[in-house]
């Protein structure tokens, strides 16, 4: 059975009132109900196909934030052993260059 929004804002509104849990205030409310649409929108008018669209979407955000996290650390390791190669030649072609004196 599909989850419809007005029940959705109406179970938050009576755990809110009913629970010692943090009190929203009422432009906090209305933004829920905003987010609420949104999730709505996502599925196309349906609340419980938008829930799941948007775990899709944040499974998806989580794997391309691994995906750049080891793309940033390899792109980082390939920039100091450029650096490096590029010391250890300078200090090479430095001795040559006293040795040949």
């Amino acid at each position: 059975m599909p989850v419809t929004e007005t029940q959705v804002r109406a179970w938050i509104r009576e755990e809110l009132t009913n629970h010692d849990c943090r009190k929203f205030t009422e432009a906090e409310l209305r933004e829920l109900g905003h987010a609420m649409g949104m999730v709505t929108d996502l599925g196309d008018g349906n609340t419980n196909k938008g829930i799941e669209h948007a775990r899709e979407n944040h499974k998806w955000l989580q794997q391309l934030r691994a995906k750049s996290d080891r793309a940033s650390s390899i792109v980082f390791g390939l920039i100091v052993a450029a650096v490096c190669t590029g010391a250890l030649s300078a200090l090479w072609l430095g001795l040559q260059a006293m040795m040949a004196r």
